[in-house]
């Protein structure tokens, strides 16, 4: 069954959306982490002028680990997952030949490559691609959105503790 080149042409805008959308949460990521670490040095100016200063101890330790350094570990989590460890198709991808992004282990040359090109067809490797990196958007998308609830308490923990130091 012979496709319109239209449709190839609307499933590489696909694909390329959906790739610059995972890219996306990674910069949004990153501009956010460096404002809540910004934003952490106002606070801490704020809560130095306080006059009731807080004993420091193993439980404020904790608070502050938990409080202050897990927001920006969740937001670096938004970096980590890539296309390797992307959510698996399983057998919604046995179609595929994988091709468009081939791992060198299983191509042994160029020739291995245009030999699996030429037998592939090329709507289900880029529908493959493209099924591949939604996965991996939603999966930054909840990371990112997980990273910026925590950021939010963080900073209502931060606004409790200073009003309750007055």
């Amino acid at each position: 069954m012979a496709h319109a080149p239209d449709t190839i042409a609307f499933m590489m805008a696909s694909l390329k959306d959906t790739q610059d959308s995972v890219r996306f949460y990674d910069t949004k990521s990153q501009i956010v982490g460096v404002g809540y670490i910004f934003s952490l040095n106002v606070i801490f100016l704020v809560a130095a002028k306080i006059q009731n200063p807080l004993e420091f101890n193993i439980v404020m330790l904790f608070m502050a680990w938990a409080v202050i350094i897990m927001p920006l570990i969740l937001f670096g989590m938004v970096l980590y997952p890539t296309r390797r460890n992307a959510p698996q198709l399983g057998e919604r991808g046995s179609g595929a030949s994988r091709i468009f992004y081939p791992h060198m282990d299983r191509v042994k040359d160029v020739d291995d490559y245009l030999a699996r090109l030429d037998a592939s067809e090329i709507r289900t490797e880029i529908a493959y691609e493209i099924l591949k990196m939604s996965g991996l958007r939603n999966q930054k998308r909840m990371r990112f959105l997980r990273a910026l609830c925590a950021a939010g308490f963080s900073f209502c923990v931060l606004f409790l503790g200073q009003i309750l130091r007055f």
